[in-house]
């Protein structure tokens, strides 16, 4: 099952929510940040309160319905204050450490507020910032600001009492939207049903030309998303244009018709992308498949054509195959040879705690201080390591020329480490459409290798994406103690359709190619090898992208010219990795 990952900052803010909340079993609508980033430790156990004691799934309905405006961050921060009077009064008998949290959060805003340079006053949204300013004062007893009438009986407006229900809280946010700020929630909902078009100007002038004002805290919408919803727009990277549901369908049949049904649900392909797509890959969407169905009918005649080509080259594959089968089972057997000599080698003594020998000194505290004894390092005695291995195929437009000897070389090394009795998976990535598809060609489970033959090439490779999905899905893995080594065959040429998310540039943007492709290809490297996974390449390409696959995986490569030097190559490299890891 695919779950959503929070790191940092946004695993602090989300315990925070769930222990206000009482429970666990849920990805909270909203996370409360300081404008420095850090979570606001107030607001985050108001939302998870909310949670407690609203249902909480009418109340992100409500928020849905002016998520589309320029305004609303600032509406955000105008109904949390209201929420957070509310949540209060419900819970400052029962909770009493409630108080002095409120206390000490007004008194971080006004020490914050100090420090700000007058270009941060400048860029804040100062409405917002008098209602803030007007709540903490109200907390601290001190004198109100100096505020216009309007606001104010705005400030008594989102002094919300404690009896409300859900139904009444959302009728009472409603009703300060409408008489404060010409905004009728149940207007717009009504003329949404009628006309799903008539807010794509609104939305798409939000899109293109959105520059909120910022706020004291940061109320960012997070869980595991609902998607487009009907009659909504994105901008496109492929064309600046924009693209409505029609075609985002469109262009997803046609990849599931080409490559397969995607085998997790849409709820946990949501959760997936709203985790891996963003930043640089912002808009761009993802699959994951175990390969098409041959025998399936399909309508659409694009579709059908390029299944009918996949099904020529799956014939080629194995063709080439049968007409050099004695080279590639010599090649396995001095592969499968080297596997097991090498992991015998390594694997059989690495270092585990002991009693006595060498001292760990990053342990060494633990000796006086807890009496325990096993703070040094010494030889270990045999035994059974968990280790799995993937096998991870460039499957872009730019192999068209290598497929036959690429699907052999796959076959070749998960052949080798079957043979050695090492679970081993092969698996093929492509970028089609915005979608970056990841192909299941071998399972652990499988005792041959035959589905290598079914790699095909076809569309560009966005390897960075490619990279995040795959980190995302091992830390799903209830098995975290295995060592998993990742081998990529590459010619270290990461380029794609959909540009790169450029922050702050308007509708400007920066191509997925080149340097910029590379550094985001490497990043997502690192956090592999930060993560554990073992990430190493064989190099199969132009010597002009030599430096690329250096900058990308460091010294964690081997180069080949032919099949012949694939086994040398991949011993070499897995020698290299554990010697790495002995380290």
């Amino acid at each position: 099952m695919i779950k959503k990952h929070y790191e940092g900052n946004s695993k602090r803010a989300l315990n925070i929510v769930w222990n206000a909340a009482g429970r666990y079993d849920f990805e909270p609508p909203f996370l409360a940040f300081y404008s420095n980033g850090k979570p606001d430790q107030y607001f985050n156990m108001i939302i998870g309160l909310t949670v407690k004691w609203f249902d909480i799934s009418q109340i992100v309905a409500f928020f849905d319905n002016y998520s589309y405006l320029k305004k609303a961050q600032e509406f955000d921060s105008y109904m949390w204050l209201a929420i957070e009077n509310c949540i209060f009064e419900k819970e400052k008998v029962s909770r009493p450490v409630l108080s002095a949290l409120r206390i000490k959060r007004a008194k971080e805003f006004y020490e914050t507020v100090q420090n700000y340079s007058r270009q941060q006053m400048e860029m804040q949204s100062i409405p917002v910032y008098n209602q803030e300013e007007a709540r903490w004062a109200y907390v601290l007893g001190k004198k109100v600001v100096l505020l216009s009438d309007r606001e104010k009986k705005l400030s008594k407006a989102l002094l919300l009492n404690k009896d409300l229900d859900t139904e009444g809280l959302i009728q009472a946010l409603r009703s300060i939207l409408k008489e404060y700020f010409r905004f009728d929630t149940d207007k717009v909902t009504k003329e949404r049903k009628n006309n799903v078009n008539l807010s794509i100007a609104r939305r798409l002038q939000s899109i293109l030309y959105k520059n909120n004002k910022e706020t004291e805290t940061l109320f960012v919408r997070s869980g595991s998303g609902s998607g487009n919803k009907e009659g909504s727009v994105t901008l496109s990277h492929e064309d600046h244009f924009i693209n409505n549901i029609e075609t985002l369908q469109k262009n997803r049949d046609y990849i599931e018709s080409c490559f397969g049904s995607c085998i997790y649900t849409d709820e946990e392909m949501k959760v997936l992308e709203k985790d891996i797509c963003t930043n640089s890959d912002e808009n761009c969407h993802v699959w994951i498949t175990n390969g098409i169905n041959k025998n399936k009918t399909i309508k659409d005649a694009k579709a059908s054509k390029s299944i009918d080509t996949f099904k020529d080259q799956i014939n080629k594959n194995i063709a080439f195959y049968n007409s050099r089968t004695y080279q590639i089972q010599e090649s396995i057997r001095n592969l499968s040879a080297q596997i097991s000599t090498i992991f015998e080698s390594y694997l059989r003594c690495l270092p585990q705690e002991s009693k006595s020998g060498i001292l760990e000194s990053s342990k060494a505290y633990r000796l006086s201080l807890m009496k325990d004894t096993r703070v040094f390092l010494n030889e270990g005695d045999e035994k059974d390591y968990k280790i799995t291995v993937d096998i991870l195929l460039d499957a872009s437009q730019s192999r068209m020329n290598f497929q036959e000897s690429i699907a052999c070389e796959a076959y070749m090394i998960a052949e080798s480490f079957v043979r050695a009795h090492i679970p081993v998976s092969i698996k093929a990535f492509r970028s089609i459409c915005g979608y970056t598809v990841l192909e299941n060609l071998k399972n652990y489970k499988d005792m041959h290798s035959y589905g290598a033959f079914n790699y095909v090439a076809a569309g560009w490779n966005r390897d960075g994406l490619c990279f995040k999905m795959l980190d995302h899905l091992y830390m799903d893995e209830e098995e975290q103690e295995t060592e998993r080594f990742l081998f990529v065959l590459t010619d270290a040429s990461p380029n794609d359709s959909m540009p790169i998310k450029n922050a702050g540039a308007g509708l400007r943007v920066k191509e997925y190619e080149g340097l910029a492709a590379v550094d985001d290809a490497r990043k997502a490297v690192q956090s592999l090898k930060k993560h554990g996974i073992n990430i190493g390449a064989v190099f199969f390409g132009a010597s002009l992208h030599l430096d690329n696959v250096s900058i990308i995986y460091g010294d964690d490569y081997e180069r080949i010219i032919n099949m012949r030097q694939l086994p040398d190559a991949v011993g070499d490299l897995l020698r290299r990795l554990l010697q790495r890891k002995s380290l």
